[in-house]
């Protein structure tokens, strides 16, 4: 069912696309201070803070990274305490838009309240030093599998590479992966899938207009996904085809990407469930909610999600349940078409028979939305290309 809502654009009328509360959860971030969780989120140090600043800030924030400066040590965040704290607090960064309320996507959860209040408690107390360890090191690319290379452009806008290589003969897909790359500053998104017959092999750059296949798609990876879920396939791919979101870093990388199999087997029976439509569009100047909804007809489990939209959505969410019991399996608050994510739960989430997912998604054609900038207001349609976007999303789903 798709249902469609438009409304004339003005200051007061922004769809509120559902309101999330977020959960209170004292957690230590760093045991070896020997404070409480309750101890750090009263009177937090940088030594208490640096875990978090370490997973939220220094996969960009490094030195010659591709953030405008860096964030390694006590002294670069002392420089900034105010702009820091105005960022996190107003979640624009880390650009991480995505979180769930019945699952964690481990680092690529978006900020907690918790975090939040640390960090602006920390500013207040004039920002202590405590007793911090020593910078971390850059860490290295984890063995494993290289299955794709390329040479990334330096510099320009986010693209996507897309590459088809023969499947490796070692490549387990009996197991999940560890996906790692060497550019991990410029690579922000990669989706796998296979062909069951070999395809000459490619290696192209595209504005991301290769339709996914829910037929043949693997996983979905970005960084900071610990374990990378992996679909099982029906008999032994032939080919492997990568689409790879890259950001330019200013450092031209020549890339790999390798794989190594973790501990734990590939999620069985899997299915993914396709939420949106091609069926809609949006006129100059308005506002438009759209909503698809399904039923889990059986008992399953989540493993991950893909969210596919472009640069005129504004937030989207998919809830899970019904009335005032629903709530958000997915949800991207504040969308940045520069730094979508595939995202993989930490643990499954379990989905009951009978269970209603809805996929609401807010989208703006205005003077204000990144798309229009410097040029004319006209029609968006669905699909690939200069005003066009897409409403859909994805969910691995399995045994």
């Amino acid at each position: 069912m798709i249902e469609h809502v438009v409304l004339k654009i003005s200051r007061f009328n922004v769809i509120a696309l559902g309101s999330a509360i977020l959960g209170v959860v004292a957690v230590s971030l760093l045991p070896s201070t020997g404070k409480t969780a309750s101890q750090a989120l009263d009177h937090p140090t940088y030594a208490d803070l640096q875990p978090f600043f370490a997973r939220k800030c220094l996969p960009c924030h490094t030195t010659g990274g591709t953030a405008p400066f860096p964030l390694e040590r006590y002294e670069h965040f002392a420089k900034r305490g105010k702009l820091v704290t105005d960022m996190v607090v107003s979640r624009r960064m880390p650009p991480v838009a995505g979180s769930s309320d019945l699952g964690s996507f481990g680092d690529l959860c978006e900020v907690t309240d918790d975090e939040s209040l640390m960090v602006q408690r920390w500013v207040l107390d004039k920002m202590p030093k405590g007793n911090p360890t020593p910078p971390p090191l850059v860490k290295p690319v984890a063995p494993g599998a290289v299955v794709a290379k390329a040479k990334l452009k330096e510099d320009g806008l986010p693209y996507v590479l897309q590459i088809r290589v023969p499947a490796p003969a070692g490549l387990d897909f009996e197991r999940n992966w560890e996906v790692s790359t060497s550019a991990p500053q410029a690579v922000r998104q990669i989706v796998f899938f296979y062909d069951v017959e070999h395809q000459p092999p490619i290696s192209k750059e595209t504005l991301g207009e290769y339709p996914v296949p829910t037929d043949r798609l693997l996983a979905v990876w970005a960084p900071g996904t610990p374990t990378t879920w992996v679909a099982k396939p029906e008999g032994r791919p032939k080919d492997l085809t990568l689409l790879v979101l890259v950001q330019p870093s200013g450092l031209g990388e020549n890339m790999e990407v390798r794989i190594r199999s973790s501990s734990q087997n590939s999620v069985r029976n899997p299915k993914w469930i396709k939420l949106g439509t091609d069926d809609w569009s949006l006129p100059p100047n308005t506002s438009e909610t759209l909503v698809n909804e399904f039923t889990q007809a059986t008992a399953t489990r989540a493993y991950a999600v893909l969210p596919e939209a472009g640069h005129y959505l504004d937030r989207m969410q998919l809830t899970a349940g019904d009335g005032p019991d629903r709530k958000a399996l997915f949800q991207a608050r504040r969308w940045d078409y520069n730094w979508p994510f595939a995202y993989n739960f930490a643990e499954p989430v379990g989905l009951e028979p009978g269970l209603k997912l809805r996929f609401e998604a807010q989208y703006s054609n205005t003077e204000k939305c990144s798309a229009n900038q410097n040029k004319a207001i006209k029609d968006v349609l669905s699909g690939y290309g200069e005003y066009r976007d897409r409403f859909w999303i994805y969910v691995l789903t399995g045994s």
